[in-house]
This record gives C-alpha cells, sequence and structure tokens, in this order.
C-alpha cells in the first residue's frame, strides 16, 4: 500500500507561501482600517462644523464650547465644555477650539499606534480642512492615508484640502 502524505518540504513551502501572502496583505488591511476609522473621523468633524456655521449664523459670534452646539455629542464633556471623548472603540477624541483670532473644531484617534487628526477651521485668516499625521516621516502608512484623502503629499505634519 503506497502513503499518500504531504512532505515537509511541501509542508514548509506552503507555510512560507501563506506568510508572504500574509505580509503583503497585513499593511492594506491596516490602511483600509484607518480609512474607515479616518470617514468616521470626518463626518464627526463636518457634522461639527455645520453647526458652527448655524450658530454663527444665528448669533453672529462663533461658539465658544461645544455646548453651544445644535448637536447632540455622544461622550463625556470635559469641565471646561470645550473637548469631548467620543466613546467608540478606537477612543475617537473632539473638540471646539475658539481664541478669538482663530478656531477650529477636531477629531482624532490612535489605531495601530499611529495619531490622525481631521481639522476644519471655522475662524482666522483660513478655513482650511487639514488632516495632520503626528509625524513629520512622510513614508508612514498615516502619510499614505492622509495623502489619499487629500490628494497631496506633505513634508511636514499637515496635509491641507
Amino acid at each position: 500500500m503506497k502513503n499518500h502524505a504531504f512532505t515537509l518540504v511541501e509542508v514548509l513551502i506552503v507555510i512560507l507561501i501563506i506568510g508572504v501572502l500574509a505580509a503583503i496583505a497585513y499593511p492594506q488591511y491596516k490602511l483600509s482600517l484607518l480609512r474607515s476609522e479616518y470617514s468616521k473621523l470626518k463626518g464627526y468633524v463636518e457634522t461639527m462644523h455645520d453647526s458652527v456655521q448655524r450658530y454663527y449664523l444665528s448669533n453672529g459670534t462663533w461658539p465658544k464650547k461645544l455646548t453651544d452646539l445644535d448637536i447632540e455629542l455622544a461622550g463625556q464633556l470635559a469641565s471646561n465644555d470645550t473637548y469631548i471623548r467620543i466613546k467608540n472603540p478606537s477612543g475617537t477624541e473632539c473638540w471646539l477650539w475658539n481664541t478669538g483670532s482663530s478656531g477650529y473644531v477636531a477629531c482624532a484617534f490612535t489605531r495601530f499606534n499611529y495619531n490622525v487628526r481631521y481639522e476644519h477651521n471655522f475662524l482666522g485668516s483660513s478655513t482650511d480642512r487639514n488632516c495632520y499625521t503626528g509625524t513629520s516621516e512622510t513614508d508612514t502608512i498615516v502619510a499614505k492615508l492622509c495623502q489619499l484623502e487629500t490628494g497631496k503629499t506633505s513634508t511636514n505634519k499637515y496635509y491641507k484640502y
């Protein structure tokens, strides 16, 4: 009777092939998860920015705290009411910043030890939207995320829309 079994070399080759495929797929998987989180982040910021604009149209001044906005934000407000932590698995944090001469709404998250922030200015010399990577390196996965989202490259931490 002839024995029908795999040799050790055949098993090792299959394991090697699976390892190579996993090494190729994992960065794309991480980028896909980061893009998903970033889309949620942008949604939070744009909703807050729209509310800031409505507040200005109604009151003639820019809001100073998140509780001034006409939207319900899930999370715990800090004592100064300008910061909120959205409760979700990625630990997204959002805030409103208004110094009187500059102002923006922003949200940020940390995933896979990468920090990503999206902000939309509403007051000051610029009303830019920015993707912020938290690192000056331009070849990281979050830099690639910001490049994909903005269509631009950057030599610093910000990718302007």
